[in-house]
Formats: C-alpha cells, sequence, structure tokens
C-alpha cells in the first residue's frame, strides 16, 4: 500500500517498525536510541569509541536505503587507521555475512564525516507494504556491520 504523507510523519513511523525487527540482545546498543538528527535518519552510540555511530537512513526522494558506520571529525583519524589496516578484513568479514561489501569514503556531498555504508535504490520507502523487505535488508546489514565493526573500534 502505497502512502502519500508528510515526511514529517512518514519517516518516524518508518523507522518505528525497523526498530521492533532490531534485536534486543546484549550489548547491542539498539534497543536504546541515542540520537535521531533528522527525519530520514537514525544514529546509535554503540562503540566503545563514542564518535562512530552506526545508522541506518532512508530517502524518499532518491528512493534508497542505506545502513552504515559513520566516523564524525573527531573520528577520521580512527577511521583512516582502521581502513588502511584493517579494510581487506572488513570488506571479508562482511561478504561473508552478508554477501556484499560495504562502500568506505565520504558522503556523497559531504565534507567532514566519513563512512562505511551499503546502500540500495530503487527502493519506495513510502510503499508501506513493502516495509518487511526494506527492514529486513537494513537489519540485516546493521547486525553485521555491528558484529564486525566491534571487533576493530
Amino acid at each position: 500500500m502505497k502512502m502519500h504523507i508528510r515526511a514529517d510523519i512518514l519517516y518516524p513511523l518508518y523507522f518505528a517498525e525497523l526498530c521492533k525487527m532490531l534485536p534486543k540482545r546484549a550489548p547491542f546498543i539498539f534497543k536504546s536510541i541515542a540520537r535521531k538528527n533528522r527525519d530520514n535518519d537514525l544514529g546509535w552510540k554503540c562503540f566503545g569509541e563514542p564518535a562512530f555511530n552506526l545508522y541506518a537512513a532512508a530517502t524518499y526522494k532518491k528512493r534508497a536505503i542505506m545502513a552504515g558506520i559513520l566516523a564524525p571529525a573527531p573520528a577520521v583519524q580512527r577511521y583512516h587507521m582502521i581502513r588502511s589496516a584493517s579494510q581487506n578484513d572488513v570488506d571479508r568479514l562482511l561478504f561473508d555475512k552478508i554477501g556484499e561489501k560495504p562502500f568506505w569514503g565520504l558522503p556523497p556531498g559531504g565534507k567532514v564525516e566519513e563512512q562505511v555504508i551499503f546502500l540500495r535504490y530503487h527502493v519506495d520507502v513510502g510503499d508501506k507494504s513493502d516495509w518487511p523487505t526494506q527492514h529486513e535488508w537494513l537489519r540485516d546489514r546493521l547486525v553485521a556491520l555491528y558484529d564486525v565493526f566491534t571487533g576493530f573500534l
């Protein structure tokens, strides 16, 4: 069922449904959302290093969903250390878990933050009947990112 509602209503509904699917196992911190910086994404501070955030994003206009790890300015040096020393290991571990390798680098149009992301295009976040498929895709990548990066952070 395609929803034609405002973004400020759509995204909170979308992410509330996603949160119901996320694991509640300790020390997995998905159960306590630490930040919500815009309507179209959620982030969790769930690593020992406070500057690294796990996040999920959705955009109706670009027809895309994303799961990733964000390294804001205070963590960029540590991000580059991990990338230069361990990118192949991270890629291999993530590929073994979900059959995909992530994209590493600056976000499109980004200037300050680095990220490791999985991006899926051609999705309609306004189609509530497709939410379970979209949320399963996000959940699988968030869990894999958390499990793999916990060993590097």
